[in-house]
């Protein structure tokens, strides 16, 4: 059986997107992410597939501030794929993610705001490693 178009796609475009980074090809870096998250197609990828994708790119190690177009787009798609998700699945590990997103877009209350409703959320599932996580994004607020 072979991988749907949409996996296929994702696959691609995260693994010229992991090769850009390890050359430090920030703006082409970013170039391949906000089309993939804006992509009518990423919805159709599963939840993990689409979470994953998006860790990759926000938790990316001394990726520089996004100031350029194609970075600042980047951003704004993964916040909408990510309170998507957030809407439809109140996963923890989600409000981090769309937390960090604000951060890197300059929208420290919108952070502080998500991380807290993620903490409300890990606590309600008696899910202390997660507890942690917000409770440390917190502290720096």
């Amino acid at each position: 059986m072979s991988e749907n178009a949409p996996v296929v796609a994702l696959k691609a475009a995260v693994k010229s997107a992991i090769a850009l980074a390890r050359e430090s090809r920030w703006d082409e870096f970013y170039s391949v992410y906000g089309p993939l998250f804006a992509a009518p197609t990423f919805a159709e990828d599963t939840p993990e597939d689409q979470r994953q994708a998006l860790k990759l790119m926000i938790m990316t190690k001394g990726l520089p501030a996004p100031t350029t177009q194609a970075a600042i787009h980047a951003y704004q798609s993964a916040w909408y794929a990510l309170s998507r998700l957030v809407a439809e699945f109140r996963h923890s590990r989600d409000y981090e993610l769309l937390g960090l997103t604000h951060q890197r877009l300059g929208d420290e209350p919108g952070a502080k705001k998500v991380f807290q409703a993620g903490l409300e959320v890990a606590q309600a599932g008696n899910d202390g490693d997660t507890c942690g996580v917000f409770l440390r994004h917190l502290a720096n607020f």
